[in-house]
């Protein structure tokens, strides 16, 4: 969108630019329509129709002279009605700007590929320590995550993809600490990462490096495919595959735990479904290391400990216990366990004397779910200490697969 306004004329929207726009909207609509189905809030699936609209838009263009107002007017329409509002606003800004550019001959016109915006701090060379930025992946907990590959390698057709994890200097992290002190803590915890063992279920550890510039970096490898947050939102998941999904999580988690590096970030979009192998494989390692810190983790999956102001006074290992509780329950259900209306709600509800205890005992009601039920409510405890290892969870959850196999995904419903 930001690369559209950069065209002088109508004629210089370069050929299928929209139909990219088009398919990035719908994809996001579809994310927006199965999150909000997931948090029990209501839905409509407009994705299509807001494809089709912006598509709509290059026909028009094509057709040289034709109006833009109908097709932008529907465009806008369906982006209020699939999209959060402030990205709903962005986008009738920039179909309102290109109405009004000038309608020219295609020959005098040169176009402007879209550009793929980095953070400001990467240098123009693009050279982050010996890594070279591809393009921007998306941003993950305390920090940027980009697509690299090693700067002697940029031409080889063999090259290696890796996930460069940038500390990032927010205002939630300002709120605890100074600048100093938040990077001094990144290079800390990704250091720990050296130990990190190699897993089917981990992405792999490439390189710390602490003295890159403008800032320290951490690199892992890029794990193509799938995050289970987007396969959630198709809902293109059997009953066997989720608890696959769930056996996998804990087998990564077992294998951290077992040298004493807890993830502190668990939750499906940080577990991509690896397309080589189906295997679902851990990623973002950018809170992981071997102490809690206040503000791990994220808020439906995020236990009471990790909101406390004392949470380095806690073992980390049982926080990933907990998270991993919440996304397995999610996994098998399609629905959040920690639900509300407002985030504050949502981590309140971690707080309760016993977290989830009104929609574990849903499953109490039902027979062949009791089981599962008992093993969530004691994997979700307030208390750390009650909570099991993250091995003790993977054997629970492989005695009742047999019956759970049964069901029809997703379960509870």
């Amino acid at each position: 969108l930001t690369g559209l306004t950069a065209v002088a004329s109508q004629e210089g929207v370069a050929a299928g630019t929209l139909d990219a726009i088009a398919t990035e909207l719908g994809t996001l609509a579809r994310r927006v329509y199965g999150a909000r189905r997931r948090l029990g809030l209501p839905a409509d699936d407009r994705a299509a129709d807001l494809e089709a609209a912006v598509r709509a838009i290059e026909t028009v263009l094509a057709a040289r002279g034709a109006s833009l107002d109908e097709a932008i007017a529907a465009s806008i329409d369906h982006a209020r009605a699939s999209l959060p509002r402030a990205l709903a606003a962005s986008i009738e800004r920039v179909l309102v700007w290109l109405a009004r550019r000038p309608v020219e001959h295609a020959d005098h016109i040169s176009t402007t590929p879209l550009e793929v915006v980095l953070p400001g701090w990467v240098p123009l060379s693009r050279l982050l320590g010996t890594f070279y930025v591809v393009r921007p992946i998306g941003r993950g907990a305390g920090g940027s995550v980009l697509l690299g590959v090693r700067a002697d390698q940029r031409g080889r057709p063999d090259r290696e993809l890796v996930a460069l994890k940038v500390p990032d200097y927010s205002g939630d992290a300002a709120r605890n600490l100074s600048e100093h002190e938040f990077e001094r803590l990144f290079r800390e915890e990704a250091g720990a990462l050296l130990a990190l063992p190699e897993h089917a279920n981990l992405a792999r550890f490439i390189t710390f490096d602490a003295s890159a510039q403008p800032k320290p970096l951490l690199a892992m490898e890029y794990v193509r495919g799938t995050n289970l947050e987007r396969t959630l939102e198709s809902g293109d998941l059997t009953t066997e595959r989720a608890l696959a999904i769930i056996d996998n999580l804990l087998a990564g988690l077992e294998a951290m735990h077992a040298v004493s590096i807890a993830h502190l970030d668990v939750k499906p979009a940080n577990l991509v479904l690896r397309d080589a192998t189906g295997d679902a494989v851990l990623v973002d390692f950018g809170l992981a290391g071997r102490r809690l810190r206040a503000g791990c983790g994220s808020a439906f999956y995020g236990a009471a400990e990790v909101w406390m102001e004392n949470a380095g006074t806690t073992e980390p290992f049982p926080t990933d216990v907990y998270a991993a509780a919440c996304v397995a329950y999610e996994v098998l259900t399609n629905s959040v366990l920690m639900s509300g209306d407002a985030l504050q709600k949502v981590i309140d509800r971690h707080f309760a004397s016993q977290p989830a205890a009104d929609t574990l005992a849903k499953l109490d009601r039902t027979p062949h779910l009791a089981p599962l039920a008992e093993l969530l409510r004691a994997a979700v405890s307030r208390d750390p200490k009650r909570r099991p290892t993250a091995a003790r969870l993977r054997a629970g959850f492989a005695a009742i697969a047999p019956d759970l196999r049964r069901l029809r995904w997703p379960i509870a419903q």
